[in-house]
């Protein structure tokens, strides 16, 4: 009998929609965590600097922690993705990344940023540690090798201005830091990602989740059932040649259950 892949482990809310039922689907989920990334490293070093007036040598300290809870973070939350499931793991990543926030703007001390930085790029990239199989997962399995790669990319293309954004945003709105004038890079990056953690939670939660696919059920684009035929020879398929072969062999098998019985 033969397994239905696209349904294989399937878990939705159902009085909600499915966002992934199509391809593009999986665009959108890419660009929502292209977003959630981008948006929480690109202008960081920025923000340490003229937001919070550290030097470029403890900007980078700054920066180097947070890719230590990134790393640390993408390889617990796979993980345990494994056990808990993918959707669930992403969206506790991404609430518990929105509920760090305040830790991670709101210190003034090296310690604290540090502290917060790191606990914040470990949710985010914790998020992000269960994309690939997940991705994977979802993908229509007759193009499963090239279909993650585009989602990334064009989910990464949608996502491209967000750094801009947040620049411009912080650079025309200004803020009172410890008595000083400083460019709001704080609050625009802890609102931007708040929004985009509890819009990618609440996209993977009415989402499917494939945990568990088996790919090698479904037939790969442009495969034909039918016998080929070698060019000009006329040879047949080897699997096809001899067919009273394969006869012998199930009048075999059959004998040998009979005597088993």
């Amino acid at each position: 009998m033969e397994i239905d892949h696209l349904r294989l482990h399937r878990e939705r809310l159902p009085f909600c929609p499915d966002p992934i039922d199509s391809d593009n689907g999986g665009f959108q989920l890419m660009a929502l965590f292209n977003f959630f990334s981008h948006t929480t490293q690109d202008s960081y070093p920025t923000f340490l600097i003229s937001g919070k007036g550290l030097s470029r040598a403890d900007s980078a300290r700054g920066a180097i922690y947070a890719k230590v809870g990134a790393t640390i973070g993408g390889t617990v939350m796979g993980y345990v993705s494994q056990s808990i499931g993918r959707r669930r793991a992403i969206v506790i990543a991404c609430l518990c990344a929105a509920a760090v926030i305040p830790g991670w703007i709101l210190p003034d001390t090296k310690a604290g940023l540090a502290a917060g930085s790191f606990f914040l790029q470990f949710m985010v990239q914790g998020a992000w540690g269960v994309v690939p199989v997940h991705l994977n997962e979802l993908s229509p399995p007759q193009f499963r090798a090239a279909f993650p790669g585009i989602a990334y990319q064009i989910g990464n293309a949608i996502s491209s201005p967000a750094a801009e954004i947040v620049t411009g945003i912080s650079e025309h709105t200004f803020i009172m830091d410890r008595g000083k004038r400083v460019e709001a890079f704080g609050p625009v990056m802890g609102v931007a990602t708040a929004i985009i953690a509890l819009s990618l939670a609440f996209w993977t939660a009415v989402g499917r989740e494939q945990r568990g696919s088996h790919f090698e059920v479904a037939r790969a684009a442009g495969y034909s059932d039918e016998p080929s035929v070698a060019g000009s020879s006329g040879t047949q398929d080897p699997e096809k040649a001899n067919p009273s072969q394969d006869e012998g062999e199930d009048e075999k098998a059959s004998v040998r259950a009979v005597e088993k019985a």
